[in-house]
């Protein structure tokens, strides 16, 4: 690790290897198989989401769900399973922290084929090549998570919200990125990852975990008093609510940050294309969005 990386909000690694890097312990994990389902199969087989793509960085890039796997060490995939089974039964004994590490591990499976997508250079319509340091902070974020949980000892660093809903399917909604600042430190620069999971169903709260949002500003009453009176909370339509996440993701934890307005703008543009929406001013000077 360079000089440079100390300066970095979160540490980070990531191995060559990675196609064989367990998902849960960074072990390395024999064989050929990928053992772990990213997206479980009781979510999958429950909501028909067999043949339903994964948007994988532009429209055109899609993976099906079932093939969003990853490798796990057997014994680590096995007590994890337990607590998605008691996520799947909607058990009074799962924790706003349990379902956070949940999350957090939907996305760091899902950066972790993200990357491996987009390192084949022979897949048609392999998505772009993103920081792969973002993808080895998610993954150790993830691995110290799972690693204190299993010790009786995790709470969660990020903001957790369950936000009211009227979605009438399932909506599974990853936005990522990392933005280089200047620090103000001579040829050194500043990486602030940004990571956003939220999974909405039909008749629960819209689930939504920040993984770098360190003040909780996500569990804040007003965030989910406004959330609640506005449209976000009413609609059935995904697209209105991947454009609300989108936008309060960049004006609560980003915006902050800019320090211009090229800056600002390529940020916002870069969240909402995460979530498969393009934000403008239309005609009459009223900002809107629309489906990328």
């Amino acid at each position: 690790m360079n000089a440079s990386d100390e300066l970095n909000v979160r540490h980070y690694a990531h191995t060559n290897d990675v196609h064989r890097r367990c998902l849960f312990t960074g072990v390395h994990v024999p064989g050929t198989k990928r053992g772990e389902h990213v997206i479980p199969r009781w979510l999958v087989k429950d909501y028909a989401l067999h043949n339903s793509d994964v948007q994988v960085g532009e429209p055109e890039a899609l993976a099906r769900i079932h093939e969003f796997t990853a490798p796990a060490d057997a014994e680590a995939n096995g007590a994890f399973g337990k607590l998605e089974q008691r996520i799947k039964e909607n058990r009074a004994d799962v924790s706003d922290d349990e379902l956070y590490l949940w999350l957090l591990k939907l996305s760091s499976g899902m950066l972790w084929n993200h990357r491996r997508l987009a390192g084949n250079p022979l897949h048609p319509s392999a998505p772009d090549q993103f920081d792969v340091r973002l993808e080895g902070i998610v993954s150790n974020e993830f691995r110290d998570a799972y690693a204190s949980w299993k010790n009786g000892t995790f709470s969660r660093k990020g903001s957790f919200a369950k936000l009211p809903s009227r979605i009438d399917r399932v909506m599974i909604l990853h936005i990522f990125g990392a933005t280089i600042l200047d620090i103000g430190h001579d040829t050194k620069e500043g990486l602030f990852p940004y990571a956003l999971m939220a999974i909405g169903r039909p008749g629960y709260p819209l689930w939504v975990a920040s993984f770098f949002d360190d003040e909780r500003k996500w569990e804040d009453q007003t965030v989910h008093c406004k959330w609640a009176n506005s449209q976000a909370a009413t609609t059935s339509e995904p697209l209105f609510i991947r454009a609300s996440l989108a936008s309060a993701l960049y004006t609560m934890e980003l915006e902050p940050m800019m320090h211009t307005e090229e800056q600002a703008q390529r940020v916002l543009d870069s969240v909402a294309y995460a979530a498969g929406v393009r934000f403008f001013t239309d005609d009459e000077g009223v900002k809107t969005f629309g489906p990328r």
